[in-house]
């Protein structure tokens, strides 16, 4: 196999990583937006760490960064359900 195969190679299965790669991402930030809505249930937290935030036990984001769902939802036209965020 000649060097130029060899990239050519190289290159057709870097962009078949890239683009699976990609895929996972969309499908990971999509996830990661759904929990916008989510009925959050926070957990107890860890005693001495409560300036820390709350886990939700249904979609695991922390209680700290919930306000920024209120925003996405606020940002995607839901208004009611962000301002009962």
């Amino acid at each position: 196999m000649t060097l130029k195969q060899q990239i050519n190679k190289k290159r057709a299965e870097y962009s078949t990583v890239a683009q699976r790669t990609a895929q996972v991402r969309d499908e990971l930030l999509q996830l990661e937006n759904s929990r916008a809505d989510c009925d959050h249930k926070w957990d107890d937290g860890v005693a001495g760490y409560e300036h820390e935030g709350r886990y939700c036990t249904e979609c695991g984001i922390n209680e700290l960064y919930a306000p920024t769902l209120a925003a996405l939802k606020w940002r995607r036209g839901d208004r009611e359900s962000a301002l009962n965020t």
